[in-house]
């Protein structure tokens, strides 16, 4: 009698242990994600720096080209600097923004993965549970599956 209670304890620890093992491969996969995030979120920043470097470039290279130039041809061309620049800055943001997009699809698909597998490997712990539970009735009882109805 007092084996059930230790084989019981025995059984809820495995099945504490899966749900701890489910538990931490959710916080892993999520830092995982987080990381991808801010990975992704540093690319950006350096795209948005790059295009704002180059549009520093281009106006430079605009302001030393003021006395060859008259003032009309030389707002033209600054407008146009600055039009390219957003239109770099619009580019690289919009390109994020999908990778965030595709990186956050491919995560929830991966959790609901792990989720799947979590149920599964949560229903196999609670079939052995039952199968060592089962298995001990029927020892002491002398009682066999193909005996119950």
């Amino acid at each position: 009698m007092s084996m059930i209670p230790f084989f019981h304890s025995e059984a809820i620890l495995i099945v504490m242990e899966k749900r701890i093992e489910v538990r931490l491969l959710w916080v892993l996969f999520m830092l995982e994600v987080l990381n991808l995030i801010k990975e992704n979120q540093e690319k950006a920043k350096k795209i948005i720096n790059d295009a704002s470097i180059e549009a520093e470039k281009i106006k430079q290279g605009l302001l030393q080209k003021t006395v060859a130039a008259n003032e009309e041809a030389f707002l033209a061309e600054i407008a146009q600097a600055e039009k390219r620049a957003d239109e770099l800055q619009k580019s690289s943001s919009l390109g994020i923004d999908e990778e965030i997009k595709q990186i956050l699809s491919t995560a929830e698909q991966q959790a609901k993965k792990i989720e799947i597998k979590a149920k599964i490997n949560y229903e196999k712990a609670v079939n052995y549970v039952l199968d060592i539970i089962f298995n001990m009735s029927e020892k002491k009882t002398g009682a066999r599956k193909n005996d119950i109805v």
